[in-house]
C-alpha cells in the first residue's frame, strides 16, 4: 500500500479512566476530503486532510524519515483485541524520479 506520509510518532503511558498502561504507534497520513451526505450531516469540500493508521509500537523507530515523504507500507496480521487486525510494521521509500 502506498500513502503519503507526513510523520510518525509513538505513545505510552497510563489511562487516566481504567489506569492501565498503553502503548501505541501511528503513521500520519494525507488523505483526499471525502464529500459525504447522511440523513443528519453534509460535508462538501476540497483538497487533502489527514488519518491516522496503526503501527506496531516497536516498528515506530524504523520511521525515521524526512517528512512528507511517499511511502510504500509493510502491513502484517495481529490478534489484537481478540480479532486479527491489519497493522503497519514497516515501510519503504519510493524513490523519486527528477527529470532530466
Amino acid at each position: 500500500m502506498r500513502v503519503k506520509a507526513l510523520g510518525a510518532y509513538r505513545m505510552t503511558g497510563i489511562a487516566k479512566a481504567s489506569g492501565k498502561a498503553y502503548d501505541m504507534g501511528k503513521l500520519v497520513i494525507e488523505v483526499p476530503v471525502e464529500n459525504m451526505a447522511t440523513p443528519k450531516m453534509t460535508r462538501v469540500g476540497y483538497g487533502s486532510t489527514t488519518n491516522e493508521l496503526d503501527v506496531a509500537p516497536e516498528s515506530v523507530a524504523k520511521f525515521n524519515f524526512h517528512y512528507p515523504l511517499e511511502l510504500d507500507l509493510e502491513v502484517d496480521q495481529v490478534i489484537q483485541f481478540g480479532s486479527l487486525q491489519a497493522i503497519i510494521v514497516g515501510a519503504r521509500p519510493v524513490a523519486v524520479v527528477k527529470a532530466a
